[in-house]
């Protein structure tokens, strides 16, 4: 589903028709090739872990009297479309009911306190392992490695300042602009200008320039995951 203010858009490419010069056009084609490709490797790479990972998350809700319920999604946007993302569930089964049940529709983040989380979870969300299941809508083709964050939709719909033309054309990414100066800004207006700078280096840099730029981002965004302070 393309996504507009109104739920709907008429038209509309991920890549402008005007203002666009091949080179860009085959640096974002390479990019999202690059991510699919990446994103399969990792998939098999961390396979066993991701196993290890889904067995605690079970033991610990039959050993809770709860569903092993090991996945969750929600509606999130990439490149002006809606899509399910993935996560390891790190809430309880209740709270995730009682989240179901709120008409004001917050998004899973409201709920992944203290008081919701699970023990697992804990340790999941810290080191943001519980995102691991996005290389999955990588491979799919929804998200990209790199973009700026996936926005959960009904935020989108209340916040008239998300509608930008980044978020409109660039897949959502994994790691991102804002991850890599995470701490050193605040506020959704400082979050546009990083994206959108973003944004316009997509569209002006050759495939070599934008892979090295990916490249740097996903090396900050790394430390500050090694850092436990969550992307």
């Amino acid at each position: 589903m393309f996504l507009a203010r109104n739920d709907s858009v008429a038209g509309g490419s991920l890549f402008p028709a005007s203002g666009d010069s091949f080179s860009s056009n085959a640096a974002m084609r390479i990019k999202y090739a690059l991510d699919r490709l990446a994103s399969v490797l990792l998939l098999l790479i961390l396979f066993p872990f991701g196993l290890m990972i889904a067995v605690a998350i079970a033991v610990e809700a039959i050993a809770t009297r709860e569903p092993p319920k090991v996945f969750v999604s929600e509606r999130r946007l990439s490149a002006g479309e809606t899509f399910r993302l993935l996560k390891f569930r790190i809430v309880r089964i209740r709270s995730l009911r009682s989240h179901r049940q709120d008409p004001q529709k917050p998004s899973l983040k409201a709920i992944e306190t203290a008081k919701h989380v699970t023990r697992t979870g804990r340790i999941l969300k810290r080191f943001y392992l519980d995102e691991l299941p996005q290389l999955v809508n990588i491979a799919r083709g929804e998200m990209s490695l790199v973009g700026p964050r996936p926005y959960f939709v009904e935020d989108w719909k209340r916040e008239p300042r998300l509608d930008i033309p980044a978020r409109r054309l660039l897949k959502a990414g994994l790691v991102g602009p804002f991850q890599a100066v995470k701490g050193e800004i605040s506020g959704l207006d400082a979050v546009n200008v990083i994206d959108s700078e973003y944004f316009e280096d997509c569209l002006a840099s050759s495939p070599g320039k934008l892979l090295a730029k990916d490249l740097r981002l996903i090396v900050k965004s790394l430390g500050t995951l090694v850092r436990g302070e969550g992307l």
